[in-house]
């Protein structure tokens, strides 16, 4: 068996939908006299759809050419040939035999310039297809087929599907915007690469960034799936790298506070958010959702929630467990709405605790800023918190003579240390952030931030 032929029967594995059949399911020259038994069957099973001889062809290309004849007549037969109930499983067999083409490069052996079969419900014509007739059929199809993975859960079929293995989701979404889910083993050069349905090569790029900003807005962030995101905009290994640029970045302040470069460490942070606010005006709009923009949002919100408490925010001798406590308490939100969203158990665990890491990143960076330069200026007796950049960051600092009065501390008092007092920041603006965002917006926290979406009116 050639390559080519054992990348078909893996791809015809893929459109079957229920147990493989043993017999002819879809004689062509009775479509018009079809039963709701045998369709169901013909769209459960499709590699097992027969010629016009009443017999399943032993080629992959030849059932292939079957099985376009059949996704042509499930466009163009009408409503009482193909009830409301067949309608998402038949826009997913036709996208997926239609893209099928694009997905191989177009090999020779398809032959796809010469195909010609019968194109309507009840009479077999010639229809000659080339190039543009199966991009054109392609477009449809997603167009259709995206349609009903965004509105799954009104579904019977689909719902009854994913709810049986939830898996099936994410795979089905993977295959909108890679050309080749994993590698293939019968070709190792076949790889994921962006599927791109447009006329022409300049278009390409443009047509898949549109269609994987939908899926990546629509489905992926609201589950928190930010590396299956990142790959749905650029398939291949280094893209799970892409959306950890911002967090590493932000991560540079923590770790010279821990080396005990204190104010250096404020300065960087100040530097990383000023460049993050104003290059965010520089960022590809389709790739902007990758930014998550909406996390360091909300923990700015609770940033300024904590500066307008009093002093005693940042007197307290345990805040940290305060702040580790809200971390902890974030965590669980965003497993639970990375649950809600359709995610299993522990794939949601891995999203949330990932999400948790970014976030925590942010918010560390954030504060470190806040604290060396915001709080001072503009926290209730800001003037005491000017002089912790010192000592190091675990080291417990001496309150002046002036300080200590207006704190009303106790002689010979310290104030705690850096690290503490971080800890409780970053806790403290992410829990508040969150429960802020969620009841401004009701939006998962790693959804696009301000973003209006335009659509078409529906009749």
């Amino acid at each position: 068996m050639s390559g080519l032929d054992e990348a078909l029967d893996r791809y015809f594995e893929l459109l079957r939908t229920g147990p493989p059949e043993a017999e002819n399911v879809v004689p062509q020259h009775r479509l018009r006299r079809m039963s709701l038994a045998l369709l169901e069957r013909a769209l459960a099973d499709p590699a097992r759809v027969a010629g016009q001889d009443g017999l399943v062809p032993d080629r992959s290309v030849d059932r292939l050419r079957n099985m376009m004849r059949f996704a042509l007549w499930l466009r163009l037969a009408p409503p009482e040939l193909l009830p409301a109930d067949f309608t998402s499983r038949a826009a997913r067999y036709r996208f997926l035999v239609w893209t099928l083409p694009l997905r191989l490069g177009w090999p020779d052996a398809l032959d796809v310039e010469r195909l010609q079969f019968g194109a309507t419900a009840d009479t077999i014509e010639t229809w000659e297809l080339g190039t543009r007739e199966v991009l054109a059929e392609a477009r449809a199809a997603r167009t259709d087929w995206l349609g009903y993975l965004e509105n799954w859960e009104q579904d019977p079929w689909l719902a009854a599907r994913y709810a049986a293995e939830p898996d099936l989701t994410e795979i089905d979404l993977r295959w909108v915007t890679t050309t080749w889910v994993g590698p293939d083993p019968s070709d190792p050069d076949r790889r994921e690469r962006p599927l791109s349905l447009a006329p022409t090569p300049a278009e390409e790029p443009a047509d898949h960034r549109a269609v994987a900003q939908l899926v990546v807005e629509q489905h992926w962030l609201t589950r928190g799936a930010v590396l299956a995101a990142a790959r749905a905009y650029f398939p291949g290994r280094w893209a799970r790298f892409v959306p950890f640029a911002g967090p590493v970045v932000a991560a540079v302040p923590a770790g010279m506070l821990l080396l005990g470069l204190a104010d250096p460490a404020r300065w960087v942070a100040a530097g990383v958010v000023a460049a993050a606010v104003l290059g965010a005006g520089f960022v590809r709009p389709a790739y902007t959702p990758l930014t998550l923009a909406r996390v360091p949002s909300a923990i700015a919100v609770g940033q300024a929630v904590l500066l307008s408490l009093t002093p005693r925010w940042w007197l307290a001798e345990n805040g940290w467990l305060v702040g580790l406590g809200l971390l902890v308490l974030a965590l669980g939100y965003l497993v639970y709405d990375s649950r809600a969203h359709g995610s299993r158990r522990w794939r949601a665990v891995h999203r949330g605790a990932g999400l948790l890491g970014v976030a925590a990143v942010y918010a560390f960076c954030i504060s470190i800023a806040v604290l060396g330069f915001v709080a001072p200026a503009v926290a209730e007796r800001g003037e005491c918190l000017d002089g912790w950049w010192t000592v190091g960051a675990f080291e417990r600092r001496s309150p002046s003579e002036e300080c200590t009065g207006k704190l009303d501390l106790t002689e010979g008092a310290a104030l705690p240390a850096a690290a503490s007092v971080l800890t409780l920041m970053a806790g403290w603006s992410l829990g508040v952030g969150l429960a802020a965002q969620v009841l401004w917006d009701d939006r998962p926290i790693s959804a696009p931030l301000g973003r209006v979406r335009r659509v078409r009116g529906a009749s």
